[in-house]
């Protein structure tokens, strides 16, 4: 276990460099963010994660026999930010355990979803049908084993299927991704009503072919410490609703972001060119975490669009920073006035002192 500080240079084998580098073994992957030297014992691989298999591999070899005994990496984050990579079962050897936390960078995407693109992607993992030629690169028959493994419930095979949809989505339509928020995130930290428009993926597979049995083992939203996977969806139908939503909850929602630690004006604007996105083509919004890296890295002709304001006009950013602002309280200029009327120098106070600190009278 090494302990790095914060650069940028190339990737090699045996050392962590670069921007951002996703770790991960046989259920889930973290990523270390804005690296910037040290060296670690074996080799590391730049996003998509695919090659999870060749990482699982490596990892216990690297720590040794019994440093690595559950199934995730963390990544430990100290106050004075440096980074460590850690087993959970090896965090008692950091020198003091209680003043470390736990760092979690998920990359949140979100797909404009098309029923019939669901239907085709079920098809194919069922045999009826061939996977879309435009799925090469990431299609394998991992997936279609991963749905027989599904239907006795194993986690990591229904996560998969569930991922896999996002990127079959993705190679028709642009996905649109921020750090660490989604349909789960948005109805968990910032608005609960959102969540009477979202539905569970089970529903969507069911509708697409899928049968129920496999789709009842799904998550009903994404699991923020279980890396990929699928979560909720909005159906078309009800993308109209989650905008007038947002119009009429624009300011509230831009302070919960706030409060809740993200940056009201990316996130916001993301949001909002998903939404119309969606509603402009008739079609649902999927979500999905760690479908593409961090730096909008994807598979084949899948585009990314990731947060930038700049996007849009002066008065949306305008009315993003006015929202950020407390608002006024009613009568607050009559109350000052009433206040500084009984304070003021000639009235005393109780102790007989001025508010001024003189003598009263």
């Amino acid at each position: 276990m090494r302990a790095f500080s914060i650069a940028s240079c190339p990737l090699q084998n045996g050392s962590i460099a670069g921007s951002r580098v996703f770790l991960a073994d046989g259920r889930a992957g973290r990523r270390i963010d804005r690296v910037k030297q040290g060296t670690m014992t074996f080799p590391v691989e730049r996003y998509p994660p695919q090659r999870i298999s060749a990482w699982r591999a490596r990892v216990p070899i690297a720590f040794g026999p019994g440093r690595l005994t559950i199934s995730r990496v963390f990544i430990l984050c100290h106050p004075d930010r440096e980074r460590t990579v850690s087993s959970a079962s090896a965090i008692g050897t950091l020198s003091n355990p209680t003043r470390w936390r736990a760092c979690s960078m998920e990359i949140i995407s979100l797909h404009p979803f098309d029923p019939e693109i669901a239907r085709r992607y079920v098809a194919a993992l069922t045999g009826e049908a061939p996977p879309d030629p435009s799925w090469g690169e990431w299609w394998n028959a991992g997936l279609v084993e991963a749905r027989e493994n599904a239907r006795s419930g194993a986690e990591p095979a229904i996560n998969t299927l569930t991922l896999g949809l996002a990127w079959a989505l993705g190679s028709h339509h642009p996905s649109f991704m921020h750090e660490g928020f989604g349909l789960t995130v948005w109805e968990a930290r910032v608005d609960r009503g959102v969540g009477m428009l979202l539905r569970p993926p089970s529903r969507l597979f069911t509708d697409a072919g899928l049968d129920v049995t496999t789709a009842r083992n799904m998550p009903i939203r994404l699991d923020l410490q279980s890396g990929l996977m699928g979560g909720a969806y909005i159906p078309a139908r009800l993308v109209a609703n989650v905008e007038e939503i947002m119009e009429a909850r624009f300011d509230r929602t831009v302070r919960r972001l706030a409060e809740a630690g993200y940056d009201p004006l990316s996130t916001m604007s993301l949001l909002t060119e998903a939404v119309a996105f969606a509603r402009q083509h008739g079609l649902g919004l999927y979500e999905a975490m760690d479908a593409v890296g961090p730096d909008g890295q994807a598979w084949g002709n899948m585009r990314v669009i990731q947060p930038d304001a700049k996007r849009f006009g002066k008065e949306f950013r305008q009315r993003v920073a006015l929202a950020q602002k407390p608002p006024k309280v009613q009568g607050a200029r009559l109350l000052d006035r009433v206040f500084r009327r009984h304070t003021s120098p000639s009235t005393p106070t109780m102790n007989g002192h001025n508010a001024d600190g003189t003598e009263g009278r």
